[in-house]
């Protein structure tokens, strides 16, 4: 059974992946190169064995100059059917502050996000393997370059990730440090996507540590490459992460 859901995992992100290619070919892509670091807070809260809240804050701002890129809150309850797949429900609140850290405007276009979630987690020898499966509701505040306008524009967005994390060595009992890799692709649908049905390819890489009972940390890098809505221009972004997790257990 693991084996088969790695290989549907795999599958599946190999057919994701095609996109970019697929849709791609001809084009002579333009490339923007940026470097950004997040700063980001994550709190998980045990309220049972089968309910969890998770609330996310996440500061995204660009190294030179020191601006902010994007600013996101999210927050979600998880119910677990088993100890392996749990179902979501969140909604996403986040700014989209100007993309060029050049540019002096203050503009930040708000962006309302409902979204359905499914985790599939299962163990593969000394690797925890771990499949999010996403289904997003994109509202975005209509814009032009200098102000916000009335209504929303909207889209859909599906979202795969796998992730493999395994430990490295132990601390202690209950702590230790781990290594974590994810790779997650994002496909753009509904009448408003014409070029970038193909969004973006997130890599990821990055050292998790247990710092106590109620508090992790981790430090790790993202490769971003995005499909602009011109269908010929691209991000490509180093990102450097960190994150603190915050948990608290109200369980009997």
């Amino acid at each position: 059974m693991n084996g088969k859901l790695l290989t549907v995992g795999i599958l599946l992100l190999q057919a994701l992946c095609g996109q970019v290619f697929g849709q791609n070919n001809g084009f002579n892509r333009q490339q923007i190169h940026q470097d950004l670091y997040w700063l980001r807070y994550h709190n998980r809260i045990f309220l049972s064995d089968k309910w969890e809240w998770q609330a996310h804050a996440d500061d995204r701002r660009h190294f030179y100059p020191n601006v902010r890129h994007h600013f996101l809150f999210r927050a979600q309850p998880f119910f677990h059917i088993s100890e392996n797949v749990s179902l979501s429900q969140g909604f996403v609140y986040a700014m989209q502050h100007p993309h060029e850290p050049m540019n002096l405007s203050e503009l930040a276009v708000p962006e309302l996000r409902p979204f359905q979630e499914v985790v599939v987690k299962n163990d593969l020898g000394e690797w925890q393997i771990r499949h999010r499966y996403r289904l997003e509701e994109r509202f975005f505040r209509r814009a032009d370059d200098e102000r916000l306008l009335a209504g929303y524009n909207f889209n859909w967005r599906v979202r795969y990730q796998l992730q493999l994390q395994r430990r490295l060595f132990k601390l202690n009992q209950s702590r230790g440090v781990h290594f974590r890799i994810a790779e997650e692709v994002m496909i753009n649908m509904g009448r408003n996507v014409e070029y970038n049905v193909f969004d973006q390819s997130r890599f990821s890489a990055a050292f998790f540590v247990n710092l106590s009972d109620h508090f992790d940390l981790e430090l790790g890098y993202s490769h971003w490459y995005q499909q602009l809505r011109d269908g010929e221009s691209f991000f490509n972004r180093n990102i450097y992460r960190m994150t603190l997790y915050h948990n608290i257990d109200l369980r009997p």
